[in-house]
Order: C-alpha cells, then sequence, then structure tokens
C-alpha cells in the first residue's frame, strides 16, 4: 500500500532512529526506499545491517539537489500511496495504521499528519487546534494567506499519481509538490500526534545566507504562486496578497543577515504589488532613513 521515501546526507545515527521507526510500524504492507546522496559517514554498511526485504537502498554520486534525490525515490517507487520520511525524523509505532484508515476513504487525496516538533530542550504541537478543523476546500487558502500551517515533508502523504513529481528546477521542491496537491483538493487533516519532527543544528532552516532555505524558500514559493494562479487554483487577489507577504517576510530574512539593499528591493516591491499591506512601507522608510 505505502511506499516510503527517505532521502539522506551523512546522518547514520539519525537515520537509524528513522529506520527503527518504520520496521517497528503495526502496519506491515510497505516498501521503505532509503536514496543516499553520497554519504561518506558510513551510512551504507549502517542501513546494510538491517535485514529486511521491505528496505531498498540506493546510493547515488552526491546530487546535494532534494527535488531530483526525491524523483529517484519516486521512479523507484511500485505502491499505490507515498509518504515522504525526512532522515532525522520518526513515526510513532501506528502512524501508517493511521494513515491506512483514512485512505480507505477512495475520496482522500492526501494526507497532512500532525506532529510534535522539538528540540534538546523544547517541544510543540504542530498544529493550532483552529487549523485542525480546516475542512477539505480551505487548506490551501488559509496555507498561503498564513503561511502556516509549515508542512514538513515527514507529515505528508499522498496518492501516487504520473503527473506528481518534484520540481527539478527547485532545490528542494517539497513545499512546492505539496501546495500543487494540495491545490487538487481532498486533503485530509489528521489531528493524532503521531510524527516526530526534529529541530537541530544540521537543519538545513538553521542555514542563514543568501543562498539557503533561509532565503531560497521564499523564491521556490514564488514560483509556486505563479503556477497556482496560471492554472486558476488561487484568485489574483490571493496571489497578490500572497506574493505580498512572501517578499515581506523575504526582506525581513535579508535585514537578520545584514542585506539591506535586498531587503529594501523585497520591501519595495512587496508594497508596489499588494499596497493596502504598510508594513513594507514603514520599513522601507527605517532603511532610508538609518542606512
Amino acid at each position: 500500500m505505502f511506499s516510503i521515501i527517505t532521502i539522506t546526507y551523512n546522518r547514520k545515527d539519525l537515520l537509524k532512529i528513522t529506520i527503527n521507526s518504520v520496521l517497528a510500524q503495526s502496519y506491515s504492507d510497505f516498501e521503505f526506499i532509503i536514496i543516499d546522496d553520497g554519504s561518506t559517514d558510513g551510512t551504507r554498511q549502517m542501513v546494510t545491517e538491517f535485514i529486511d526485504s521491505r528496505v531498498s537502498y540506493y546510493y547515488v554520486n552526491h546530487i546535494g539537489w532534494l527535488s531530483k534525490i526525491r524523483n529517484i525515490g519516486l521512479a523507484k517507487s511500485t505502491r499505490s500511496i507515498i509518504c515522504l520520511l525526512d532522515s532525522d525524523d520518526y513515526w510513532h509505532v501506528n502512524y501508517l495504521q493511521e494513515l491506512s484508515s483514512i485512505y480507505a476513504n477512495k475520496q482522500i487525496n492526501s494526507v497532512i499528519s500532525n506532529a510534535l516538533v522539538f528540540n534538546n530542550t523544547t517541544e510543540k504541537t504542530l498544529f493550532y487546534a483552529s487549523e485542525l478543523l480546516l475542512g477539505p476546500g480551505y487548506i490551501l487558502t488559509y496555507r498561503l494567506k498564513n503561511h502556516s500551517p509549515l508542512i514538513y515533508p515527514s507529515c505528508f502523504s499522498f496518492l501516487k499519481k504520473p503527473n506528481l513529481r518534484f520540481n527539478e528546477n527547485l532545490k528542494w521542491g517539497d513545499n512546492d509538490l505539496i501546495l500543487r496537491i494540495l491545490a487538487l483538493g481532498s486533503t485530509y487533516i489528521s489531528k493524532s500526534e503521531l510524527v516526530f519532527i526534529r529541530k537541530h543544528d544540521k537543519n538545513m532552516s538553521n542555514n542563514k545566507t543568501k543562498d539557503s532555505l533561509f532565503i531560497q524558500a521564499y523564491t521556490e514559493e514564488f514560483i509556486t504562486l505563479n503556477y497556482l494562479k496560471d492554472n486558476k487554483f488561487i484568485s489574483g487577489y490571493l496571489y497578490r496578497e500572497t506574493y505580498s507577504t512572501y517578499l515581506y517576510k523575504q526582506g525581513n530574512n535579508f535585514l537578520e543577515i545584514g542585506l539591506k539593499s535586498d531587503a529594501w528591493l523585497a520591501y519595495l516591491k512587496s508594497f508596489i504589488l499588494f499596497p493596502l499591506r504598510l508594513k513594507p512601507f514603514f520599513k522601507l522608510f527605517l532603511i532610508h532613513r538609518y542606512v
């Protein structure tokens, strides 16, 4: 029933926890595809110690382009439902069992599962209570307007279709695919906290440079928004409002890492695109005044 796709790079110890959580699942009808992006830390030897016919391990020379690596996993999958699982996260023993019950409803195209996001000192639930009540027709609009909830790959599963692939023009691409699937409708939100998302120093989102996910996540969002608008999944008004919001947030991130010229340009574009939003205007004024 399930094809589980995990991509990894030099996370041997964390990946072992991930693998154990999959093999411990109470629901056993799955294949587990691990794509190793050229690890040099002994990942191959660790994975081959697991003797289980459901586990398939593939080593590729280092690519560093997550969308391409995930598409390798999609190409090798043979089951009807795709589950993504990052190599530093893990699942509750009943995660797949719950998914199997949800997908018994043949109208469901995808499932977003609630999660516990944690680090060494804190933990929090991924979804607010109000977000758990969102109907299938409102999830995409809510996500775009609020940039929330942040849907981690490890929380997401979907029906496999030939045209659903990661956009290889994008380095990461997971958010793009998730939003394109949400646009198709029939997404179910599970209230159960059966996914565990680990936040740590080596998370890609913690690397704060111009070329990192900290900045480029918004660049990828812009491409996805253009797709949603061009294919009439969202209105022109929602497109401009959301695009303006993301430009403003990207400007804040530019400012945080000291790139004031980039921040100024992002704020200017944000204000021009959606003049009803005044925050970018005030930020433009402050930068102009104090630079």
